[in-house]
């Protein structure tokens, strides 16, 4: 008699280690799905990381085609054109130097060389000598002004014009 209980028991215990069995492999197969799925961000964050590399690389060489020096761009130069880096003329803003000269004299008349040197010099670039990039930016901005009226414009002949602040 004692022999069905204990079948009984096994039997009970059989089914509960199945049931388990079932449970784990459940569980598994949602562990194996997370892990594929890790496996693929894995994959993406690879490729990122590998493209982003290639960026900075990419960076990297333009940074130092920018650094390259003023001789290795002229060496280039003929007699026709001349290849030049991108300077900036002067350290602060043209229309702002030229209008705060042009203001502390509001009588007295410049030729545009004569502005480009005031304008260098409150710029604080004392040991530059004028050169024509000056003399264009200065003029630039003095054609800006005449046009808005700011300044007057005083032709003394084809070659020689005077500029002077406007009062109002």
């Amino acid at each position: 008699m004692s022999k069905p209980n204990y079948e009984s028991q096994i039997k009970r215990k059989i089914k509960q280690f199945e049931k388990q069995k079932e449970q784990i492999q459940k569980h598994l197969l949602k562990l194996e799905k997370e892990l594929s799925q890790l496996n693929q961000e894995h994959q993406n964050i690879l490729s990122l990381l590998d493209e982003t590399n290639h960026n900075i690389d990419t960076l990297k060489a333009s940074i130092d085609i920018m650094t390259i020096g003023k001789h290795h761009i002229q060496q280039y130069s003929s007699g026709h054109y001349s290849y030049v880096t991108n300077l900036r003329v002067f350290n602060s803003k043209v229309n702002k130097l030229v209008i705060l000269i042009l203001k502390q004299n509001p009588q007295t008349q410049y030729r545009v060389k004569e502005l480009a040197v005031e304008v260098l010099k409150s710029d604080g670039k004392d040991d530059v000598i004028a050169n024509i990039l000056h003399f264009k930016a200065v003029r630039r901005t003095l054609d800006k002004f005449a046009k808005k009226g700011l300044v007057h414009k005083i032709k003394v002949s084809h070659k020689h014009v005077l500029w002077q602040w406007k009062s109002r």
